[in-house]
């Protein structure tokens, strides 16, 4: 009997594409942080009244400390406080996904809070994890429609945000050995104080100066003489 046996190679090879719309590996996530800088275009300087900023994202609030109104608002809050979750970076980017609602609340002396209006933000683009435009100026509208303030924020999507708010923090520093006060201008221009009066501390004066649309309160150290005062910067 004559038997033949024929043989051909077979490999089974599967072939798959990642759909656009799959989920976002766990490396791929990061904390979103929304740091709110300043607020800008206040019209109202009061020592009694404080002003804060909340920042709402996917149901989560984080939110400034009350500070005075200087010409601007300044914050200096730790950076993790504003660690608004992690997410993927096609998450950010979408506005139908992540809104980012920005509230103004004034603060008085009696630390009843306001609600003076809202605004709102998004990432339009992205590069090495921060948000642009950077940074962001957000618009706060009263409930009646106009705008009350201007907030400034930036929007980092990075694990480690803090080395990057480091490389953009600048410091001006200004220094007064001696300021010369004349008492007889002083006292025609102030004539209902007592603290332009010879013998008088300066600690009740205060020197503001005015840069970049801030104000800096200096006290004064030294004694109010009759002619001319030799005071120094506190």
């Amino acid at each position: 009997a004559t038997m033949a046996i024929e043989t051909r190679p077979y490999v089974n090879i599967t072939v798959t594409r990642e759909s656009q719309n799959s989920t976002t590996s766990a490396a791929e996530m990061h904390p979103l942080t929304v740091y709110p800088m300043r607020v800008m275009g206040l019209t109202t300087t009061n020592f009694d009244k404080k002003y804060k900023v909340k920042i709402s994202v996917n149901g989560q609030d984080v939110e400034t400390s009350a500070q005075v109104n200087f010409g601007q608002v300044e914050f200096r809050d730790h950076i993790s406080n504003f660690d608004c979750g992690p997410m993927p970076q096609a998450s950010v980017l979408d506005p139908a996904q992540t809104k980012v609602l920005v509230t103004l609340i004034e603060v008085d002396k009696s630390l009843t809070s306001t609600t003076l209006g809202f605004g709102q933000v998004t990432c339009g683009s992205m590069t090495n994890g921060i948000c642009s435009p950077f940074p962001a100026n957000v618009a706060i509208l009263s409930a009646a429609g106009t705008t009350v303030a201007t907030v400034q924020l930036a929007m980092v999507w990075e694990t480690d945000p803090e080395p990057w708010f480091a490389s953009k923090i600048r410091g001006l520093a200004f220094s007064f050995p001696q300021v010369i006060l004349r008492g007889d201008t002083l006292r025609s221009a102030f004539p209902n104080t007592s603290a332009f009066t010879p013998g008088a501390s300066a600690s009740s004066i205060a020197m503001h100066l005015v840069h970049g649309g801030q104000s800096y309160i200096v006290g004064l150290v030294g004694t109010i003489e009759a002619d001319q005062s030799a005071l120094t910067g506190g």
